[in-house]
């Protein structure tokens, strides 16, 4: 089951970074994805290994929305 404030959370982060440019505009290759994927997955392990939670939680949703994305490049449904 998909938590619904897990969720809210991954709206919170696209809304939060609305600065650097439209998410559904956004098409970045698989080297790209696998850069900004890397970077995520590195922040979230810090976070949890310092025990942040609320890191932890940010982090996560950042993680998430990127493997949303590559889901979404794919084109598949």
């Amino acid at each position: 089951m998909i938590r619904p404030e897990f969720t809210d959370r991954m709206k919170a982060e696209l809304s939060a970074n609305r600065h650097k440019g439209d998410w559904t505009q956004w098409r970045p290759s698989a080297a790209d994805l696998d850069k900004e994927l890397w970077h995520h997955v590195q922040k979230l392990r810090r976070a949890l290994a310092d025990g942040k939670q609320e890191a932890v939680a940010e982090h996560s949703a950042d993680v998430a929305n990127i493997c949303m994305k590559a889901h979404e490049m794919t084109g598949l449904k």
